[in-house]
């Protein structure tokens, strides 16, 4: 089965003070961080305890998640009353302080994990300060165990980059020159953020470009791919790019995703397109209307506005899912189906900020959970609709025995039924060929041993397992049909 991965929002809580009305200290020996674990659509939020922060006597109210890895999480505390998570140049500002979360363990609450906090260490005068938050990158070896942290600095106009590394284990930080590829140096390099594939970092200017090198060796190339087609822009990116741009890691590979708006209509012909960089340049895996999103049976469900949404991220276990946000809502959409996959009508918890705050990829990441914790928690699975749903399945299990009686070597396809109402038996050997071909996405395999269904969705692979594999009894849809008429 594929890893649970969350959404994970980049601005934690920040645990409460002690007040002098406390009858009992503080616990010193209570863990650094906490993690309220919720499925995708909903957000995952990391706690901070006062232990967490560099000067627990001046908490950073608003610290950021920078990156995340294989069982940590690099966080940029502040000190009151300056925010970690500050945009934009911050050489006005009081030096931050790196801390990486790691360790992670389940909880005694279910749905919830700890980790440990360990302190990266402050860069010494003689090395420039962080200079954007949006320039430091984390990647990990060892699920987590080892780990490198790494900001290239670009000055406008010059033939040289600096790159600033620390690797945990061996010392301070240590500073590189490396030869600036840029094409164009009169023009301001603006970070957007960075990720972590196959070795190496990658560095993303969401207005004009990628920068990429491996972190790990002493000289490293730094290597320039310009945004795909005419994508790269003639000015630096603004203020509000992350709403429609992200570039991120999906299937092992790096992926740039962009709503494009048309300024002849009300949104309907915006289109939402997907590209995949390869050895030998930038590939379009789909272009697709906003519109036929919105046309679209499940959409219209959602009671959402037809309006242009914020692109929140894609999920990084299938590049045709993207979450997108509206009126604080998020959910998923098939793009290539136009269909949506995953909602929920509350709005999302991220953390208020003093300034006006989207759900973007600035303030949310996808972090696939670590193998220890993704088997220890008891996941939620919401159910929403309850009534709804236990029909559905019913129906679902009264074809799946009527229809395949006798066909061992056959399975009903799930999302056939789900998504388009359709009863369509298929040998069992070959589900995973027909459901990338005909849903464009392998979905996700149930956890039942020999149970080769795919669903759309994660949860709708657990409302699977959960209604055809564990109740009490085989036939348990016959008595609930014929209570409503329907045997």
């Amino acid at each position: 089965m594929a890893p649970p991965w969350v959404i994970l929002g980049r601005v934690p809580r920040v645990a409460a003070a002690a007040t002098a009305a406390d009858e009992e200290p503080q616990d010193d020996a209570a863990p650094a961080f906490s993690l309220a674990v919720e499925l995708p659509p909903r957000v995952s939020l990391l706690t901070a305890a006062r232990s967490a922060h560099p000067d627990p006597t001046r908490p950073d109210k608003f610290p950021y998640v920078l990156a995340a890895g294989p069982d940590c999480l690099l966080s940029r505390f502040s000190v009151a009353p300056f925010y970690g998570a500050r945009f934009g140049a911050a050489a006005d500002l009081p030096e931050g302080h790196l801390v990486v979360a790691r360790r992670f363990g389940t909880a005694a609450a279910a749905g919830e994990a700890t980790a440990a906090a360990e302190r990266v260490p402050d860069r010494p005068a003689a090395v420039p300060r962080i200079r954007s938050v949006d320039g430091v990158g984390l990647i990990a070896v060892g699920d987590g165990e080892g780990y490198v942290i790494a900001e290239l600095q670009i000055e406008r106009g010059s033939d040289r980059a600096r790159l600033f590394r620390v690797h945990s284990g061996h010392g301070g930080w240590i500073e590189t020159k490396l030869t600036n590829p840029l094409p164009t140096r009169d023009r301001e390099w603006v970070p957007g953020g960075v990720v972590s594939l196959q070795g190496r970092l990658w560095w993303f200017d969401l207005s004009w470009g990628v920068l990429t090198c491996d972190p790990f060796i002493h000289g490293p190339d730094l290597v320039f791919h310009r945004l795909p087609g005419d994508r790269a822009m003639d000015v630096p990116a603004p203020s509000y790019i992350h709403d429609s741009r992200c570039i991120t890691v999906c299937q092992g590979k790096l992926r740039f995703a962009e709503i494009m708006p048309q300024y002849n209509d009300l949104g309907e012909s915006a289109t939402i397109s997907m590209w995949t960089l390869n050895g030998v340049g930038w590939k379009m895996e789909y272009e697709e209307r906003l519109g036929d999103i919105w046309e679209s049976n499940k959409y219209k469900k959602t009671w959402l506005p037809k309006e242009i949404p914020v692109l929140v991220l894609v999920s990084p276990l299938d590049p045709n899912l993207i979450y997108f946000a509206l009126e604080q809502c998020i959910f998923g959409v098939n793009v290539r189906s136009h269909e949506v996959m995953e909602f929920m009508e509350e709005a999302h918890n991220l953390v208020d900020l003093p300034w006006p705050t989207s759900a973007s990829s600035r303030y949310v990441l996808a972090w696939e959970l670590p193998s220890p914790l993704a088997e220890g928690l008891p996941v939620k699975k919401e159910k929403a609709h309850i009534d709804e749903e236990i029909h559905l399945y019913a129906k679902f299990c009264k074809k799946r025995a009527e229809g395949l009686k006798g066909n061992k070597d056959y399975e009903l396809c799930h999302m056939c039924f789900f998504e388009k109402g359709r009863f369509t038996p298929v040998k069992k050997l070959g589900m995973e060929d027909h459901c990338d071909g005909l849903h464009k996405t392998k979905g996700f395999l149930c956890e039942k041993t020999g149970c080769v269904v795919r669903a759309a969705t994660l949860r709708e692979a657990g409302l699977h397992h959960h209604y055809c594999h564990m109740q009490k009894s085989r036939d348990w849809w016959r008595p609930y049909l014929e209570e409503h008429g329907q045997a």
